[in-house]
């Protein structure tokens, strides 16, 4: 297989989860916040960068408890994926 197909085939994959993600967040079958190793497993990225990418401002985080734990908007993750 050449580059060219694997990256359509790794394109395809990552539309269908954002499809399905979505999907389960309108049927409230899904929590509508991810854990940020969950974001860098989506994007598959590390998660230092996702953690630079929220303190530059280019994905918004939220705190859900007195500890700070982070999280991110399904949704927000997903408009990362949008290129229109």
């Amino acid at each position: 297989m050449n580059v060219s197909n694997e990256k359509k085939i790794e394109t395809n994959l990552i539309v269908h989860q954002a499809n399905t993600m979505m999907n389960q967040a309108q049927n409230g079958n899904s929590s509508n916040l991810m854990k940020p190793k969950e974001v860098a497993d989506f994007l598959r990225i590390s998660e230092s960068t996702v953690k630079s990418m929220e303190k530059r401002g280019i994905l918004p985080m939220i705190r859900i408890n007195k500890h700070g734990h982070r999280r991110f908007r399904v949704s927000d993750v997903l408009k990362l994926l949008r290129t229109d």
